[in-house]
């Protein structure tokens, strides 16, 4: 079973980036930003899985930093099941360093995570549950999930970050206020991760700030 997950979500990393247009739920390129400069892009989409799940749980992700001459390349895929703490990620970094791989599986009460790199190869199990969310300090498309699990009352969530096996608790809270062309949902994240989504009228994402970072992520205009 673990294998399987794993086979599942490296396929989708490593498959080239056309997808048929009636998979594709949403789509779109980000900018981000530290102190005011632009330091890197990020492509994502976000596609409806196979098997007839909802759509939007498959997300593939691609950043450079920066975007003009990148010395460092990260690409992702994350499946995951709605409703469900089941879910499987693959990230993959290229730096002058070379090429560090980590998996994570997520099942109902663990994660394991696979580090490849460096002819070297580790293994490790954590915590899991249906609050853990994947996240990664340079890839920000992942946050999406957080915004759909985020509620008006306040969810508590717990970030984490396979890279670095870090975990981080905080809470998400939505709230919805009108906007030219219709109302945009606002996600606070507070605790572990302080920052503000902001989400369209169709749930995408539009903007992301990271107060403490001196960080802006930035939806550019399809």
């Amino acid at each position: 079973m673990r294998r399987c997950l794993w086979t599942t979500v490296w396929g989708l990393l490593i498959l080239p980036g056309q997808v048929l247009d009636a998979q594709v739920t949403d789509h779109g390129t980000l900018s981000i930003r530290q102190a005011g400069q632009e330091i890197g892009h990020e492509e994502y989409r976000t596609t409806a899985a196979r098997g007839g799940r909802a759509a939007g749980d498959s997300l593939t992700a691609f950043a450079r930093y920066p975007e003009s001459r990148p010395t460092v390349s990260i690409r992702a895929a994350l499946e995951r099941s709605p409703g469900s703490p089941i879910f499987s990620c693959a990230i993959e970094v290229r730096s002058p360093q070379g090429t560090s791989q980590v998996l994570a599986a997520g099942t109902r009460n663990r994660v394991i995570l696979r580090t490849v790199g460096a002819g070297s190869e580790t293994a490790r199990e954590l915590p899991g549950g249906d609050q853990v969310v994947v996240l990664d300090d340079s890839l920000f498309s992942l946050y999406t999930t957080v915004a759909q699990l985020a509620t008006e009352s306040g969810r508590q969530l717990t970030g984490l970050f396979p890279r670095s096996a870090r975990r981080v608790s905080f809470t998400a809270r939505r709230q919805t206020r009108p906007a030219a062309g219709g109302a945009e949902s606002v996600v606070e994240l507070s605790g572990g991760i302080t920052a503000t989504l902001v989400l369209d009228a169709g749930g995408r994402l539009e903007r992301m700030e990271f107060p403490s970072l001196r960080l802006e992520v930035v939806r550019l205009r399809d």
